[in-house]
């Protein structure tokens, strides 16, 4: 299931999210970032979110559903899972990051100049 949006990117199942989520990392290996959000969709949320697939969304207002967005420097990616699969999906999550984690530097502070007094 990919359903595409003009605003928002890409609407991905789940495994497919990962998938490009280990790409976006590969991409942004040499510069940029990747920000990565997780969000509560309930309610009339959960509606816009099924703009374009009213079927989708469930009529149940007990239904509890997370939105996760990931936004790289040149991709935009959605997904999103049930309740009962946010625990799955952030071990695999977790995974994915620990294998990205290479990449983190610390940054090179330049020492600063004494501060010359008022007289």
């Amino acid at each position: 299931d990919v359903y595409s949006s003009p605003c928002r990117g890409m609407l991905l199942d789940a495994e497919t999210f990962l998938h490009e989520l280990s790409r976006l990392f590969g991409d942004s290996r040499e510069s940029g970032s990747v920000n990565i959000t997780f969000k509560q969709l309930t309610g009339a949320n959960l509606v816009r979110a099924f703009k374009g697939k009213p079927e989708a969304a469930s009529a149940d207002p007990h239904d509890v559903r997370c939105i996760i967005h990931a936004k790289g420097p040149h991709a935009r990616l959605s997904t999103i899972i049930g309740a009962r699969d946010v625990v799955r999906f952030q071990i695999s999550i977790a995974a994915l990051f620990k294998t990205n984690m290479i990449n983190l530097k610390k940054k090179e502070r330049k020492p600063k100049a004494p501060k010359k007094k008022a007289e």
